[in-house]
């Protein structure tokens, strides 16, 4: 496949709430597909949100227990509570990554920031567990592992991806740089100036595409029995509390799109897969450039493509 349509979703779930949220992505799937997009990719945690109070979080508080256990009730087993995102995929012929909170059954105390992927023959294709959770994210989230760490492939086309700020994580990106992925997919709840900067920079060191859908979320899109409801901590936020900047970019770090902010949208593109290629001959990150007799990277539990 020389030519791959994307779409990058950029959506508010229906915050805490895991199946009306995967209703809706399945909705938007479709919407997609119907673009003639062939892989869809959303933002970071869009089932069933994104944990942003925890930037409130304090030690041993009762509400905040709350809040987690009810993250909890709404967060997901992988693959088994996704039947609805595999059956959308296979009914679009399309691939679909979704970022979830999970839930393990055999570590019940701990949720995880997972990437998930389903090919489009609706055939579950595995996921990445997020490395490190981000400062807040801590009191939230526990951490993935190198088990986690593959890339994917899907009908010819390579990809593979990090959640948020484990996006400035060198040694990270270069393990799916050697990995040889064409599309770089980076989910985030990051809607500041600099993860701009850093999205172009990725794609010009990476010689790959950026697909980087960002999370849109309300203050008061939350149910009104928030645990938090009326907390100054959490009340003084602003009504966008996550405000987007979903953006695609070319392997030379030239926008395919520009970031959009504050609503809802879906950003298509057209990937000339020969491209990447192309912009390797002068700089090839995991090839020429790699120089693995001097540099080497180990990742550990990683099994390979």
């Amino acid at each position: 496949m020389s030519s791959l349509r994307v779409a990058a979703v950029q959506a508010e779930p229906v915050i805490l709430d895991a199946e009306r949220s995967l209703e809706k992505a399945a909705r938007l799937v479709r919407e997609a597909a119907a673009e003639g997009a062939k892989l869809v990719v959303f933002c970071e945690t869009f089932v069933p949100g994104y944990a942003q109070w925890a930037h409130s979080a304090r030690f041993e508080d009762p509400k905040h227990k709350a809040a987690y256990a009810r993250l909890a009730r709404n967060s997901v087993r992988v693959p088994d509570d996704l039947e609805r995102i595999a059956e959308v995929a296979k009914a679009t012929a399309t691939t679909v990554v979704l970022p979830v909170t999970e839930k393990d059954p055999r570590t019940p105390g701990t949720l995880y920031n997972t990437l998930t992927v389903f090919g489009p023959d609706g055939r579950y294709v595995g996921k990445h567990r997020k490395l490190v959770p981000t400062h807040h994210e801590r009191t939230v989230y526990g951490y993935g592992g190198g088990d986690t760490m593959r890339a994917f492939e899907v009908d010819g086309v390579r990809f593979g991806g990090l959640l948020c700020w484990n996006n400035f994580m060198p040694v990270a990106r270069y393990a799916l740089y050697r990995q040889g992925i064409q599309v770089y997919l980076a989910p985030t709840a990051d809607d500041l100036p600099s993860w701009q900067t850093a999205m172009r920079f990725i794609a010009r060191e990476s010689r790959a595409y950026i697909v980087a859908p960002a999370l849109v979320q309300r203050r008061s899109s939350f149910p009104d029995d928030w645990e938090l409801r009326g907390e100054p901590a959490w009340e003084s936020e602003d009504e966008w509390n996550e405000r987007g900047g979903t953006c695609i970019v070319a392997p030379d770090g030239e926008y395919l799109h520009e970031p959009v902010y504050a609503q809802e949208t879906t950003l298509i593109a057209d990937l000339d897969l020969d491209r990447v290629v192309a912009e390797r001959q002068t700089f090839d990150p995991a090839g020429h450039y790699a120089r693995e007799e001097v540099l080497r990277l180990t990742v550990t539990d990683l099994e390979p493509l």
